[in-house]
């Protein structure tokens, strides 16, 4: 009798699984409404900011988010720890050093990273489309140039 090789049933999701930008971004890495708006409500503001945002200026937004000035209320710790750690851990948000004009110096800042992305898609069922896809929609929404 025939049994399939374990990777046949593990990845069959995969095999039909497509991406679909009606969804917010966010929808992908976060499971929670909660964390979902806090993520959202921090595109919005790097967007705002042409993708970048020093110490200081994230401090600051954390804070409007845990005294609920944006209309719903997340604290410091969850955003740190899960929003902006799980940006960081897939690489979409980094903090990079770039020059402070005002104070002629560099400073450490928050920065939207730009994906890499293929020029010549990799064929659909596989993981490498998936990022790829995911990269592109990153780049489509946060970088300006």
């Amino acid at each position: 009798m025939y049994s399939a090789p374990f990777w046949e049933n593990d990845f069959l999701p995969l095999v039909n699984f497509e991406i679909d930008r009606s969804e917010p971004f966010t929808a992908f890495l976060f499971f929670r409404k909660d964390s979902r708006r806090a993520a959202d409500a921090l595109m919005e503001e790097l967007r705002s900011r042409n993708g970048t945002m020093t110490e200081k200026e994230m401090g600051d937004f954390v804070r409007t988010l845990a005294s609920g000035e944006r209309g719903f209320k997340f604290s410091k710790q969850n955003f740190y720890n899960k929003v902006l750690g799980t940006f960081s851990d897939f690489g979409f948000i980094a903090k990079m050093p770039t020059y402070d004009s005002p104070r002629r110096r560099s400073i450490l800042a928050y920065r939207a990273v730009t994906q890499p992305v293929l020029q010549r898609r990799p064929t659909k069922p596989s993981f490498l489309y998936l990022a790829n896809e995911i990269g592109r929609w990153w780049n489509d929404l946060m970088i300006t140039e």
